[in-house]
Parts: C-alpha cells; structure tokens; sequence
C-alpha cells in the first residue's frame, strides 16, 4: 500500500542488512496488519527521476501485498514535501514518528538529514540511505567482505586523488592490514578516464574473485563499461555512486555489494531486475537507469523487512521458552 500524504510523491529507500527497527507499534492507530515507513523530500533537491522509481515501487509493492504482504502485513510507504523548509522538516519528521508511527525514514536529503538528527536520534528512529564520507564506506565495505568472503582474492580501482586514498585507506582498514596484504594481487589509480582503453584490464591478469571500484559514478560507469568487454565476471564491490547506475550495464551476471547505509551494505540482483522487469513494468522501463535503482530500493526495504519480521518471531520463542 502507497500512501501518499497532500498529494505529494513518494520517494524511495534504499537499505541493507541492517539492524531491524520494530515493527508493531503500541499505538492502536496503527493497524496490526501493516508496517509502515516514511520521507520527506525537498523542492530545492532534484526530482526528474521519481516518477520513473515511485512507479516501480509501487509495482512492486503491489505485488508483495497481493501476495500477503510481510509476515501478514502490509507494506505502508507515507512521504510529505517540507518545500524546502527546514523548521517544516522537522514538524513533518515529528508528524511521521508522533502521528503516523513509522518504523523508520528513508533516503533524506544532506539538509533535511541534518535537521532532522537530533530529533530521531533521540528517539530512535533509524534514518537510512544518508551517505558515509568515503573512508567510511570502504571500512564498511571491507569489514563486510573479510567477514562473508573471508578468502576471496581482489583487485582495487580508485581515483588517484585525495578521496581515493580516503577510499583505499577505509577498505584496508576494514579488511585488516594483513588481510588485505595477502588478498588484494593487484590494484590501480585512474588520474583520469580515458574512452580510448580499457581502464579494467591492466588489474584482470589474475581473474580474482572480487573487483573493488571506488570513485564517482562517471568513472564507475567507465569502468563497468570496460568490464564487460572483459572474459571476466567478478563480484563488485563498489562505493554508493555504484548503486544508481543501471546494473545490466554494469555486467549482466555480476553481484553488486555497495554500502547502503551509514554501517550497512546492499548487496544487488540483476538477474532479479531482469525478470521483474519484464513481468510488471513497461518496454520503456527496461533499460531505465532510474527505474532499475527504484527497483533496487524496493527489494532492499522487502529484505530489511523479512529480516525484522523473523527476528522478531525468533525473540518471540526465546521469550517463551525462557517460561518454560
């Protein structure tokens, strides 16, 4: 279910693994049988592409909830428009938690985020999809491959600029020095994109496991590009520019693991994207950079959600065996 308050769009959520927020509220005006969650966006914030992702959350939405939503409930998305006003967004934060009892907020802008901190850390309420300074996502990342991908071998490609070192230090920090010495066999810094070479190749000698492509998204399309002409299939790992960029572009079977959230990572499905696609959405939408991102907002807040649900089922048995 889409509930769109004062006639205003709905924005889109990107999130991961994370640590899942409640779902049932004690308040009775909120029903038993939903889950709700909630946004604000901004009129000084562009906007071109939302209709293209509100379409395809909906979408997909629409088909979890015919399909008995999560664990029984449906999913509630509520968002509200602060026209750009700081003191609104605030108001329009309480409204979301006080009034309509979200189990979080989703995909703020740099503006809003910050207004609205204070207030939800103190309450709580988890705010996803504010992006980390580039030291941190690498940390991120790389802690979240030494821990699921304890021996995979990589390559790493990053600008060769002050935000790349941030992006390299982050990463080795998070796989630990030792781990990363021994794992990553070969690495390069892109000064600048060139369209006349392939910017992958001089790291594939090795076809490791893992490529990890750190930088904005011009060079992370560039070098996606060049990837594919390559015999080669890595798992990606890529900072949050990666996720906005059409995965099919990217590599048709490569996994995506990008950082979500501030602590978080995603990890995405082409192969998803592609069936889903053609079940639900229209020709035009097949090769849109935008509707393929709303897609992936969709199935990270549906996994999030599951994971809630179940780890609330299972505190649920620990509680009544501790009866027993």
């Amino acid at each position: 279910m889409i509930v769109v308050r004062k006639h205003l769009a709905l924005i889109v959520l990107l999130i991961g693994l994370v640590v899942p927020p409640e779902l049932a509220r004690s308040d009775e005006s909120v029903g038993s049988n939903e889950v709700r969650v909630g946004t604000i966006f901004s009129r000084d914030e562009a906007t071109e592409n939302r209709p293209v992702r509100t379409r395809v959350i909906a979408e997909y939405f629409k088909n979890i909830n015919n399909d008995g939503g999560i664990a029984g409930r449906k999913i509630v998305v509520i968002s509200y428009d602060d026209e750009g006003n700081s003191k609104k967004t605030l108001d329009l934060a309480r409204t979301l938690v006080e009034r309509d009892h979200v189990a979080c907020l989703f995909d703020l802008g740099t503006r809003a985020n910050e207004v609205v901190r204070p207030y939800v850390n103190f309450k709580k309420i988890p705010v996803l999809f504010h992006r980390p300074p580039a030291f941190r996502q690498a940390e991120i990342l790389g802690s979240y491959v030494s821990r699921h991908l304890p021996d995979s071998m990589m390559a790493i490609i990053r600008p060769a600029d002050a935000e790349g070192a941030q992006y390299a230090s982050g990463f080795y920090e998070g796989l630990g020095m030792e781990r990363a010495r021994r794992a990553i066999t070969n690495g390069d810094e892109i000064k600048k994109l060139d369209e006349g070479m392939n910017q992958v190749e001089p790291v594939s000698g090795h076809r490791n496991g893992l490529l990890a492509m750190f930088g904005p998204e011009p060079l992370q399309l560039k070098l996606g590009r060049d990837l594919a002409r390559l015999e080669w299939k890595p798992i990606l790992v890529m900072s949050d520019a990666g996720l906005a960029l059409d995965q099919q572009r990217i590599n048709a079977s490569a996994q995506l693991i990008s950082v979500a959230n501030r602590g978080f990572v995603a990890a995405l499905d082409p192969a998803g994207w592609k069936t889903f696609s053609r079940a639900y959405l229209t020709h035009d939408d097949w090769d849109s950079n935008a509707a393929a991102y709303g897609y992936a907002l969709a199935r990270s807040i549906e996994s999030m959600l599951r994971g809630s649900s179940e780890a609330k089922r299972s505190e649920a048995l620990r509680t009544r065996c501790r009866t027993l």
